[in-house]
């Protein structure tokens, strides 16, 4: 899956949509030849996002993982989102993402100091939750999600917001932080997130009891202590960032 094949198949799509964006590593210079293609449209209506997402959703997964995931938004929908719980999100991708055609929207958020405490807060407890749960062998792929999803917000949040990172990529951070656990909790990230719709949040997704049957007592007992471990690293960066908030 190229990146000349991904920009030229969305790309025809510019003559209904306000804004195509590339984001992620390929938009920042930091991708792999394993590296996602993403992508941000901006479109008028559901109809156009639908055309969207249609025309590359054939060759653009691999297993759980999408090859190339693209985010389509109406106008009503970014609007809402740039407020709301996808604020950090948004504001990484948008201020480090490079526009394809339509409007210039990579500076059309100004990142919310409160928002961001708000959001690495929810996650670290989320993950703390979590280290019961795995304890009594519950929400086997909920808790791979929430970890990796607070993993990944602590590192754009140490890259780009407190500019304090230590590592050139997120790939290597996310290695780093949980080693040979990397692969399954990524697999069972993006399967819940396969799942999620741009409107929806991650945790509405129903994830059937039968999916978690096939993890063994050993891959609970090693994502809870990847859980342990990322909880005491969740603390540290939420009092970094608390005190950026203040400042």
């Amino acid at each position: 899956m190229s990146l000349e094949w991904a920009k030229n198949k969305i790309m025809a799509h510019c003559d209904w949509a306000k804004s195509i964006i590339l984001t992620g590593s390929q938009a920042t210079g930091e991708s792999t030849s394993s590296s996602d293609i993403d992508f941000i449209a901006i479109v008028e209506g559901t109809s156009s996002g639908e055309r969207i997402r249609r025309s590359i959703s054939k060759r653009s997964t691999k297993g759980n993982r999408p090859l190339v995931d693209v985010k389509v938004y109406t106008e009503e929908e970014f609007r809402k989102a740039k407020s709301g719980k996808e604020h950090l999100f948004l504001w990484t991708a948008l201020t480090t993402g490079q526009t394809l055609c339509g409007e210039d929207l990579t500076q059309d958020i100004t990142l919310n100091k409160r928002r961001v405490v708000n959001t690495v807060w929810e996650e670290l407890h989320e993950v703390v939750d979590c280290v019961d749960m795995l304890e009594m062998r519950a929400h086997f792929t909920g808790c791979c999600f929430a970890l990796y999803q607070a993993l990944a917000t602590t590192y754009f949040v140490q890259k780009f917001v407190l500019d304090q990172s230590k590592h050139p990529s997120k790939l290597g951070f996310m290695t780093d932080m949980l080693g040979d656990a990397h692969d399954l909790v990524k697999d069972r990230y993006y399967y819940v997130a396969s799942r999620t719709e741009k409107s929806e949040l991650a945790q509405d997704v129903g994830i059937p009891t039968s999916v978690d049957r096939k993890f063994s007592e050993a891959d609970y007992s090693v994502v809870r202590q990847k859980c342990e471990e990322a909880v005491r690293y969740l603390r540290q960066n939420y009092s970094k960032v608390a005190e950026w908030a203040e400042s």
